[in-house]
């Protein structure tokens, strides 16, 4: 019970409080975290789509696969 009074008590302390804290990373590291996610993301989408490509492929009729895997294999 005191769990949950306490609980009650700080959301309460936090919620009055006039000055709010601002989180330590700024500018420039935030910037750089920012673009490594992005870049992260680039990636495993880029990942994707080729792994999407290279299914369809594999699954295409005989006729295009060969054609359709040399465009592929390049990169």
């Amino acid at each position: 019970m005191t769990d949950a009074i306490d609980a009650v008590r700080a959301a309460r302390e936090v919620l009055t409080a006039e000055h709010l804290i601002h989180p330590r990373r700024r500018g420039e590291r935030e910037a750089l975290r920012v673009l490594l996610a992005t870049d992260q993301g680039a990636v495993t989408s880029c990942t994707a789509a080729i792994n999407r490509l290279r299914a369809l492929i594999v699954s295409a009729p005989e006729t295009c696969g060969p054609s359709c895997a040399e465009g592929v294999a390049r990169r």
